[in-house]
């Protein structure tokens, strides 16, 4: 019955694929403060990646559309975001659009609240940082760029070696996503830092409080999801080059990427480096091994249909960063670039896959990820590694959104994800053999009671089934056995974590630039392995696992004032 079901589903799926139709246009004009039209605006559909450009007249034309609602960004320098919703439905739309100098900032479109959407029509306030002001921040590593942010703060241990932190929260307790996918790369310690890099970057989403709903375990803190440049200008092929000097640690950074958008075909390419010496500290005094390298290889390649749009995308990030220890202080030569003792040498191999489906009034989502992350540490010159493992996660999405008018949408999703870790020649094991399979669906209901009043609530209800099996004990402390001795052993266990969260908010427009946003919300997070399982030491503690630990619950009330207004931009919080 169930393989009849989706045999069925696919067919029709395919069907409306290859018979259906995308006759509609969304058209229009763009006009300036004095009612001129406004050549050379950009007017860009993000769900679709299709636009136009506005002629001489500021008439523009976006033609084979297919139904349903869709956010349209309309942009020129020098004026606000214009953001607005279409929905298409046995008709082509058209509008005109008066342009508003810009004096501080504007909205922009967001996707970590659940859809493309305003900042402003989200219940859960999301904090945006544009590529720009990354640029201009002049920091070594994206997540020192991330704490202009008020409530975003990181630990540093080392030039490379940087955790961000939100309220007060870090680690596992707050999700790192790629392009809304999940970043695994050991993140239970502040020794292991994320592998991010502002190369081929367009924005970074911040929330800051609990995003279970939508992301499941370890958003229990927050999300920083870092959004990779969208396609580029219809019909057009661009690049963009960047070089960065750093005085205090005779350091470059550079970056090289070139995209395009030819008809149906969209594609991009980005590349970048990164080389820095021990850094200085304030008391004017080399902090040795503090020194680190990387290098970024991004790409994509994304196919536009009649009523579906698919994107491929190849990401690799390599980070050798110096461990700053007590060891490694007497040991390094402070005025050498590579690390010979004492560094770590990670590689992260990310490959996704993106499907959407507009079949109006139903939009359905179908991604997967696939995700290698390496982490070796050498501890003295030699080629063998002390830590040596391997994580392999591969995740799945599959979402279908109904949209019953142009102010309500339901969606309902299923969301897994399948992880082993395995170690390999290291001597230490700093976390055992293990894998688990999450598995969770969640309902998300949002309504526009008017155009100034957004109401958003959901349900979640995740499990996780865990297996260690049985094997020597993990932890850094515990190393070869000598001979004759017996190795500690670590007993196989299973493990099963079942949670339930959910979020309601609302969003009340109040007036031009005045926005009230209340939220409530429940998030949780599974223990990590190394909660369950350490025994010995790790950095300057001795951690001591427990097998009985259950997962951690947060609830949180927040409300937040937002006034923007010419030359004045006022933003408040309160959080329970």
């Amino acid at each position: 019955m169930k393989k009849a079901f989706f045999f069925s589903l696919l067919t029709w799926v395919c069907i409306h694929q290859v018979m259906g139709q995308a006759p509609y246009s969304v058209s229009g004009q763009i006009l300036d403060e004095q009612g001129h039209g406004l050549p050379g605006a950009t007017i860009f559909m993000p769900e679709l990646e299709t636009g136009a450009i506005s002629d001489t007249n500021g008439h523009f034309t976006i033609p084979g559309l297919p139904e349903g609602r869709f956010v349209i960004n309309i942009s020129y320098m020098g004026y606000e975001t214009d953001i607005r919703t279409v929905y298409i439905a046995g008709h082509s739309q058209s509008f005109t659009v008066k342009m508003i100098p810009a004096q501080i900032t504007g909205k922009e479109i967001v996707i970590s609240g659940g859809r493309h959407s305003s900042q402003h029509k989200n219940a859960v306030k999301i904090e945006l940082l544009k590529v720009a002001e990354i640029n201009r921040a002049g920091h070594a590593h994206l997540v020192e760029d991330l704490t202009v942010i008020p409530g975003v703060d990181m630990i540093g241990n080392g030039g490379g070696v940087v955790t961000p932190v939100i309220r007060g929260l870090s680690t596992s307790n707050i999700l790192m996503l790629n392009n809304g996918f999940r970043m695994e790369n050991y993140q239970f310690s502040q020794d292991h830092p994320y592998l991010v890099d502002e190369s081929g970057l367009d924005q970074v989403e911040i929330i800051k409080g609990p995003a279970s709903l939508l992301y499941g375990s370890d958003a229990i803190g927050g999300v920083i999801n870092l959004v990779q440049d969208h396609s580029a200008e219809p019909n057009t092929i661009s690049g963009e080059a960047n070089l960065k000097y750093f005085s205090n640690t005779r350091g470059y950074s550079g970056n090289i990427g070139i995209h395009g958008n030819q008809d149906k075909i969209s594609w991009s390419l980005h590349g970048g480096m990164k080389s820095f010496k021990d850094y200085t500290d304030g008391q004017d005094v080399k902090v040795p091994n503090s020194r680190t390298g990387s290098g970024t290889l991004k790409s994509f390649i994304g196919l536009r249909l009649n009523q579906s749009l698919h994107r491929l995308r190849y990401e690799y990030q390599k980070l050798i960063p110096g461990m700053v220890n007590e060891e490694s202080a007497g040991m390094v030569d402070i005025d050498n670039r590579l690390s010979t003792y004492w560094y770590q040498d990670l590689d992260n191999h990310l490959l996704t896959f993106t499907n959407s489906w507009f079949l109006s009034p139903f939009k359905i989502q179908f991604n997967t990820s696939f995700q290698k992350s390496l982490r070796k540490l050498f501890t003295s010159e030699t080629d063998h590694a002390a830590v040596d493992m391997d994580l392999t996660s591969i995740s799945y999405e599959l979402r279908g959104n109904l949209v019953t008018s142009d102010v309500s949408e339901f969606t309902m999703a299923i969301q897994g994800m399948n992880q082993n870790n395995r170690n390999r020649d290291g001597e230490l094991r700093v976390l055992p053999d293990y894998a688990f399979n999450d598995l969770a669906l969640f309902g998300l209901v949002q309504h526009d009671f008017t155009n100034h009043v957004h109401l958003q609530v959901g349900l979640r209800f995740d499990n996780r089934f865990l297996k260690v099996p049985t094997q020597e004990k993990a932890s850094h402390s515990h190393e070869e056995p000598l001979p004759g001795e017996a190795p500690e052993i670590l007993e196989g266990f299973y493990r099963y974590y079942g949670n339930i969260s959910g979020s309601l908010g609302a969003t009340f427009e109040l007036g031009d630039g005045i926005l009230l946003r209340g939220n409530l919300a429940s998030a949780f997070r599974a223990p990590s392995m190394a909660e369950l399982t350490q025994d010995g030491e790790h950095g300057i503690r001795y951690e001591i696992g427990n097998l009985n630990l259950k997962s951690q619950r947060n609830y949180e009330i927040d409300f937040s004032f937002h006034y923007h207004k010419d030359f004045i931009l006022i933003d408040l919080a309160i959080i329970w």
